[in-house]
């Protein structure tokens, strides 16, 4: 476990000051259950000039600086291997505005080789080296000082095969003549708007069903609220104000103050940001007709269009399954309904690989 500025200096200057190119597998652990930003409580790192593959603990909890491990992030020489990586470069955005590059998504490569959709990594890691990793310590207190031997045992080994991993993907890709399949997964993690939220969306994750627009109206402005004064206080959104309470809001309009905190029913709500919700509900209640927003309803498809997108479909599913990957990986549903509309241009599925591999069987079949 690395807690003190000597031992981080020791491990990452001669990662830093090497000039061969290397791969480090890197992992973290974080909790966010009470709070709206996840709270970075360990990140392990495999380093690969230790053979065989040392796995190291960095303790971000101990005020340590860490400025040498986000130099580790970006630099060129360095691929960073991580599963999964979204939620763990969420964390590195949030926490120092760094996105770790050049890096590799061992979730993506996997997919990208037929060897399943999404696939968890203690899954993946039986799958390559018949090695089963102990699961039970995956949602414990990660912030709880010092670590048991159970927790020790479980970050090690979340880390220990990255490495091994990323070996086995990176020869596949190459046998396979894949690389390029990755490249907009990757980009799409690689981009800050990614991780940047949009309070105005927030909304859109409540499932609606007698929502007239006028309560729509209301369900956005408040959500929006909720999700702005969440990220200010880091506080879990759901403890500050429920989904399905801001739906009674919706639907009982409350006349005062008192009503609203009785619907809400929250202890995180305090007389403060009660009256500040009460405001933002009043404001929204007046809106004017032409900033409702509009009900979301499932886009109907003209009949021309659906009998395209079944044929296509079909034709896309043949080859995914000879392929042995996601339909959605060669085409997207939005560019695949696109072509079943007729627009050609600028469509992913009839440019580089996509083309190869499905877009010229179709290419001429839509009008």
């Amino acid at each position: 476990m690395i807690s003190t500025p000597q031992k981080l200096i020791a491990f990452c200057e001669p990662l830093l000051s090497s000039h061969m190119p290397l791969a480090i597998g890197i992992d973290t652990e974080f909790i966010r259950k009470q709070t709206y930003w996840p709270k970075l409580c360990l990140i392990q790192i495999t380093n690969p000039l230790k053979v065989p593959y040392e796995t190291i603990l960095i303790d971000p909890l101990s005020n340590l600086d860490l400025s040498l491990f986000q130099a580790l992030l970006v630099a060129p020489h360095l691929t960073k291997v991580i599963h999964s990586a979204r939620q763990d470069i969420e964390i590195f955005w949030h926490k120092w505005q760094v996105i770790p590059q050049p890096f590799f998504d061992t979730q993506i490569a996997a997919m990208v080789c037929g060897l399943g959709d999404g696939i968890g990594y203690s899954s993946l890691v039986k799958m390559l080296f018949n090695k089963e990793l102990e699961k039970e310590s995956q949602y414990t207190d990660w912030s709880r000082r010092p670590l048991t031997k159970k927790q020790w045992a479980y970050a090690i080994a979340d880390a220990t095969y990255l490495l091994p991993t990323f070996e086995f993907l990176r020869q596949q890709l190459t046998t396979l003549n894949r690389w390029e399949w990755m490249k907009d997964d990757l980009e799409t993690l690689l981009k800050p708007t990614t991780y940047n939220l949009n309070p105005q969306q927030a909304w859109l994750r409540i499932r609606t069903h007698r929502y007239k627009p006028q309560n729509l109206a209301l369900l956005q402005d408040i959500c929006a609220w909720r999700e702005t004064i969440a990220m200010q206080l880091n506080v879990n959104r759901g403890r500050l104000l429920r989904d399905e309470c801001i739906l009674k809001i919706g639907l009982k309009l409350p006349k005062t103050i008192d009503d609203l905190k009785m619907i809400a029913n929250s202890s995180s709500l305090t007389d403060e940001l009660a009256k500040e919700l009460f405001s933002i509900y009043q404001i929204a209640l007046s809106k004017p007709k032409e900033f409702w927003p509009d009900v979301p309803k499932k886009p109907s498809l003209p009949i021309p269009t659906r009998h395209h997108l079944a044929i296509l479909r079909e034709k896309l599913n043949k080859v995914a399954t000879s392929l042995n990957v996601p339909a959605r990986l060669i085409a997207p549903k939005n560019d695949l309904i696109a072509l079943a509309e007729g627009r050609k241009e600028g469509n992913p599925i009839l440019t580089g690989w996509r083309y190869k591999v499905f877009g010229y069987m179709v290419a001429d079949t839509i009008i």
